[in-house]
């Protein structure tokens, strides 16, 4: 169905093109039945979102909101084709977009997130006003400014221009909350084709709005029908990936989206391009020019400031202190994303648990810093021992793991653990525990059990790794 709608989206695209250059055909003739059809699988999609019993319930009570937005984005293209036209604001149609945007953002405050701690909550809150800030600086910039200037336009066209960007910012508003705070894996990218869908949708509002400012003579364009189509190609995609897939046990990685930890800079940057170009215009070098580079300068070297420092709270949060190698945490999180990843494209994931052999009596005869040393020293090792897509970490004490991220099967699992127990050889015995998931059918604590099971079998037959088969399960081994 995705493929579908992308075939359709890129062939209305082009007919838009054909039509606006050879006017043949009004530009909404060409995309309104192909909104309407994509409105209509957007509402059958989220009906079946909202009915899969094996999402949980406030994701269900969610997308049963969605649907209500979905039937009301359909209805848009309908009043405006069928009924009214394109008739000045406001019209039914008009109404039903407001509607639309407006359920949306009840949708999105809806929408379960992580627990939080209250700085956590505040830090979210304080940079999705950030990336609101820097879509109202273009707000005003283009649309209400100019028609608040002297001489400028009544109260009802300043109404009019400004109605679909300001609900349209209160959802972007409700999006970057949500990004901020972070979503479950299921739920994260159908979120971000609704957002995308709805960025398209402010920029095409927005140009309608500076229309209505500026012009006495409102007409639509075809890019901005392009934007509309593209909010609707996006609403009917978002539906469609959350309705045909299921929450499976690995997909509960709550973590912000990488793109989300950009937006406020991003927003940043929006806002002063916008007081750069607005000053250039006005022609005068005192007082502002200076005044607007130097402030742009400080904050890019804040913003830069404010990267780095976030990035190493990223990379400490994630790391072992005492070796350098991924921490419990990262593991877990990777394995999760590992099996995501690897269960859409019908691959398997390793997975190695090992644990040093005698390793207490060096604590105990030689003493802790030893032992550290020789903690650092088996990391390294197994650093250079796995392959460039593979994450080795510390699980604790003198248990290590490493995740395969993609392996054709056993062998080459095998393989890499017969690697690492040589590279370890001369510097302690290690006992290895391998396993292979099914390829989209396995949970983190399936694997990690799996291995682990391996892992003591090892260690009671004295051989340096065992691979998961049935049969360890029957009887685990008590560990030597």
């Amino acid at each position: 169905m995705l493929v579908a709608l992308c075939v359709a989206y890129a062939v209305t695209m082009a007919g838009i093109v054909v039509a606006a250059a050879t006017q043949a055909v009004p530009v909404d003739h060409v995309t309104g039945p192909v909104m309407i059809a994509m409105g209509i699988v957007a509402v059958v999609w989220s009906v079946r979102a909202a009915r899969d019993r094996t999402q949980d319930a406030a994701i269900r009570r969610t997308w049963w909101i969605l649907t209500a937005a979905q039937c009301l984005a359909l209805s848009v293209p309908l009043l405006f084709l069928f009924l009214t036209g394109a008739r000045p604001f406001p019209q039914p149609g008009d109404a039903a977009h407001m509607a639309f945007a407006l359920t949306l953002f009840v949708a999105l405050q809806s929408h379960p997130l992580p627990e939080a701690t209250r700085r956590e909550r505040w830090k979210a809150v304080l940079d999705s006003i950030t990336v609101a800030l820097g879509a109202s600086m273009v707000l005003w910039y283009i649309v209400i400014g100019p028609a608040l200037a002297p001489g400028g336009a009544s109260v009802r066209v300043v109404i009019a221009a400004a109605a679909y960007p300001v609900v349209d910012l209160l959802v972007l508003f409700a999006f970057a909350r949500v990004l901020m705070r972070g979503t479950d894996r299921a739920a994260r990218r159908p979120l971000l084709m609704l957002g995308t869908g709805v960025f398209a949708l402010f920029v095409g509002d927005a140009y309608l709005g500076y229309s209505q400012a500026h012009e006495t003579l409102v007409v639509r364009t075809p890019w901005q029908f392009a934007c509309w189509l593209t909010m609707h190609w996006m609403l009917a995609s978002g539906a469609v990936e959350q309705g045909r897939r299921s929450r499976g046990a690995g997909d509960a990685d709550l973590r912000r989206g990488g793109l989300a930890t950009k937006l406020p800079y991003i927003a940043i940057g929006i806002g002063y391009a916008l007081m750069a170009v607005a000053t250039v215009r006005q022609g005068q070098l005192f007082p502002w020019t200076g005044l607007v580079l130097g402030s742009m300068g400080i904050t890019a070297i804040v913003v830069v400031r404010q990267m780095l420092a976030q990035n190493e709270s990223d990379e400490a949060a994630s790391t072992d202190a005492l070796t350098g190698i991924a921490n419990r945490a990262r593991l877990h999180r990777e394995l999760a994303s590992a099996l995501y990843r690897a269960g859409r494209a019908g691959r398997a994931v390793g997975v190695l648990l090992i644990d040093l052999n005698g390793f207490k009596p060096i604590n105990d005869t030689l003493g802790h810093q030893a032992g550290d040393q020789l903690l650092v020293a088996v990391a390294e090792a197994m650093r250079r021992a796995v392959r460039g897509d593979d994450l080795a970490g510390r699980l604790g004490g003198d248990e290590f793991a490493v995740i395969l991220r993609s392996v054709a099967g056993e062998d080459e699992a095998a393989g890499v653990a017969r690697r690492i127990s040589e590279a370890l050889t001369p510097l302690i015995g290690a006992s290895i525990g391998v396993a292979v998931s099914a390829p989209g059918a396995d949970s983190p604590d399936d694997v990690l059990h799996r291995a682990d099971v391996a892992m003591y079998h090892a260690k009671r037959r004295g051989e340096p790794y065992e691979l998961w088969h049935d049969d360890l399960e029957v009887s685990p081994p008590s560990a030597a």
